[in-house]
C-alpha cells in the first residue's frame, strides 16, 4: 500500500472533501451508500482506510437514502472501494447521461487493496460538457460502472460490475 498523495485540484489545492463509494462484492444493484468526508489535507491510502473502518464499524453514516442518485455538490475526490475477499476494483467508467464522454472526473490512482478492499480514487474537477466550471444550479448526471475482477483456485479470472449513477451539481 502506497502513502503517496494522490491529486490535487488544477490550482494546487487539495479538494476538501472525498465522496467514498462503498461497494460490497456480492452486493451488485444498487443503492450504494456514499460517505462525505471533510478532509484535513490532502487525501491519501491511510485516510480511505480509516475511513473505510468507521463505515464497517458503523461510525458515519451515508448521505444517499433509498434508491435515490447521490448529487455531488462540492469539490472533491471521487473514491471507490470495492470490499471483498478476492476481488479487485479495476476501475470505473464514467459516462455522461449514460452515453457521452467523462469531463470531469480525473486523475486515476489505483489505491491498491487494504483488509479485504480495494479502492481507486478520481478527482472530481466539476467541469459541465463544455469544458467549463459548473454554473449556479447547473446539473450534469454522471452514470458509472465500477469493473473488477475475482480470482478464485477453482475458477479463472471473471468481470463484474456494479453501476448506478450520481449528479454533478453546481454552486
Amino acid at each position: 500500500m502506497s502513502s503517496d498523495v494522490i491529486a490535487s485540484e488544477d490550482n494546487g489545492a487539495a479538494p476538501p472533501f472525498m465522496y467514498l463509494h462503498y461497494l460490497v462484492h456480492g452486493s451488485e444493484n444498487p443503492p450504494f451508500p456514499v460517505y462525505l468526508i471533510q478532509l484535513q489535507g490532502p487525501i491519501d491510502v491511510q485516510t480511505v482506510q480509516k475511513a473505510v473502518q468507521k463505515i464497517i464499524a458503523n461510525k458515519i453514516s451515508p448521505i444517499n437514502e433509498g434508491n435515490a442518485p447521490v448529487e455531488w455538490r462540492t469539490a472533491s475526490y471521487m473514491v471507490f472501494v470495492l470490499n471483498g475477499a478476492g476481488a479487485k476494483l479495476n476501475d470505473i467508467d464514467f459516462k455522461f447521461q449514460g452515453v457521452g464522454p467523462n469531463k470531469t472526473f480525473y486523475d486515476k490512482v489505483d489505491l491498491g487493496t487494504f483488509d479485504t478492499c480495494s479502492a481507486v480514487c478520481y478527482t472530481n474537477r466539476r467541469l459541465n460538457q463544455q469544458g467549463d466550471p459548473l454554473g449556479i444550479n447547473e446539473r450534469e448526471l454522471y452514470k458509472w460502472k465500477a469493473i473488477h475482477s475475482m480470482r478464485s483456485k477453482a475458477l479463472p479470472e471473471s468481470i463484474e460490475t456494479h453501476t448506478s449513477s450520481g449528479t454533478n451539481v453546481g454552486p
